[in-house]
């Protein structure tokens, strides 16, 4: 083989290599139509059970859930549960009476994002009510905003998203809203150890104060530790987590 072919043939390697490196899970986060990309290991699974007007569950979302996310999405199973320590009777119709930590606006606004959940979760496979990237956009507006309660704010969410608000606010108001909430709080209940405190964070599967205390205080740390994939790009280095 002359030195001419064999430095074609290195090149030929070079260039290939460079080419899947290049197309790697830690490039980006969200496909063209904002879609999350898809990992090539097993995404760590994070449910999310909070209150809807939760100061405590309102800065989770804001400052560890969202701006994660937003970084490494790609690799995150999410599924949130509005629900929390709200509390159900069932009615002589066989609908349920709800009562909120918060108050009725705090029922109302829980059971508008569980229909948000119903009509607008995307399925991926196996991955049964993943939290696609417009849904978690839709849930931080309505909660970084002044009050996650008020209708006019619901609504421009909603518009942002191209989601029907029609379609939410009817939910929210009928049989459907109220059944979608009840199985929210069937989730919320058979938790074990049960939920005594809101967010109350759990990762592929298990909760315990470890895991709660670092969910709170740092989750982008959490994950990247957790998945089990190449390291994606946003995550800090080992270095950075030690400082």
């Amino acid at each position: 083989m002359s030195t001419r072919t064999i430095l074609f043939v290195c090149l030929v390697a070079l260039l290939s290599l460079w080419a899947v490196s290049g197309r790697t899970e830690t490039d980006a986060v969200v496909d063209a139509d904002g879609n999350w990309l898809e990992a090539h290991a097993p995404l760590v699974d994070l449910e999310v059970y909070y209150e809807t007007l939760c100061p405590d569950s309102r800065n989770f979302i804001e400052t560890q859930l969202y701006p994660t996310a937003n970084k490494v999405g790609h690799v995150m199973n999410i599924k949130v549960y509005p629900y929390g320590k709200a509390t159900e009777v069932q009615n002589p119709d066989k609908t349920w009476n709800y009562t909120c930590q918060h108050g009725p606006k705090e029922c109302a606004t829980n059971m508008l994002t569980t229909c948000a959940l119903h009509f607008y979760s995307k399925h991926h496979h196996h991955r049964r009510h993943r939290l696609d990237k417009k849904l978690l956009d839709f849930i931080y507006c309505i909660e970084n905003s002044e009050d996650p309660s008020n209708a006019t704010i619901q609504e421009a969410c909603a518009k942002k998203e191209h989601f029907s608000w029609h379609k939410l606010s009817r939910c929210a108001e009928d049989k459907l809203g109220n059944e979608l909430e009840h199985r929210m709080g069937l989730k919320t209940e058979a938790l074990n150890p049960a939920l005594n405190w809101v967010p109350w964070i759990v990762v592929n599967g298990v909760h315990n104060g470890t895991i709660q205390g670092e969910a709170v205080s740092d989750l982008l740390k959490l994950v990247c530790d957790t998945y089990t994939g190449a390291r994606p790009k946003a995550c800090p280095t080992p270095l950075d987590d030690e400082e």
